[in-house]
């Protein structure tokens, strides 16, 4: 009765182990998950002002070449 009682002991230890990694697993991958989500909307974001400037810039571009063909004497 006495090894039943240890070997049931040690079962459950190893069990509330194997039960504690998966936990601390399911949480790493969520935060993986919300790290990986948060970087992507940075990404959009980053990639969403770059047109926005890119085209401002164009247009300043444009504006100074317009600007450099009137003044130039002919």
């Amino acid at each position: 009765m006495n090894l039943t009682s240890t070997l049931l002991k040690v079962d459950l230890a190893v069990l509330s182990v194997i039960l504690g990694m998966v936990v601390v697993l399911v949480k790493s991958l969520r935060e993986m998950q919300q790290e990986a989500v948060r970087s992507a909307e940075e990404r959009t974001e980053i990639r969403q002002n770059i047109d926005f400037y890119g085209k401002r810039l164009d247009n300043l571009e444009n504006w100074r070449a317009a600007i450099s063909e009137i003044r130039r004497p002919q």
